[in-house]
């Protein structure tokens, strides 16, 4: 992963809940297979080895609670959980423009609802844990 994959990652995956403590687990073990710049964007593909712990039940969701300013544009990051196991980490534009190159992180935050449950997004230091805990545990 470069700079910026891995930076992020380690913030999607941030907290106490044994679910992020298994997606940090099968990242420690992931290869990236693939990249793809789309031009307002990209997509990282993740292989995690078949052996490596996955979640249990249905486990497919979307973790998308961290946002940035890379070289001079805000950009959003989502991870995608896929059969209980690290699928693709999605970063993208918010607004015109090509994704920047050379990427140079100028900051990276947590978004949350303000007030809760209100469709307006802010940024922010700490987690929306409840948040977080919803899309964990449907």
């Amino acid at each position: 992963m470069n700079e910026l994959e891995r930076r992020v990652m380690e913030m999607l995956l941030a907290g106490d809940d044994p679910s992020l403590e298994v997606l940090r687990f099968q990242l420690d073990s992931a290869n990236v297979s693939d990249r793809k710049f789309t031009g307002a964007g990209f997509f990282t593909e993740f292989q995690v080895p078949k052996e490596t712990s996955q979640l249990s039940g249905k486990q497919n969701f979307v973790i998308g609670d961290v946002s940035g300013q890379v070289s001079g544009h805000h950009c959003g990051f989502l991870l995608f959980v896929k059969d209980g196991a690290l699928d693709f980490l999605e970063g993208h534009l918010w607004g015109d423009g090509d994704w920047p190159d050379p990427m140079q992180i100028e900051s990276l935050h947590y978004i949350r609802h303000s007030p809760a449950g209100s469709p307006q997004m802010v940024e922010s230091e700490d987690r929306d844990t409840e948040a977080l805990q919803a899309i964990l545990h449907k």
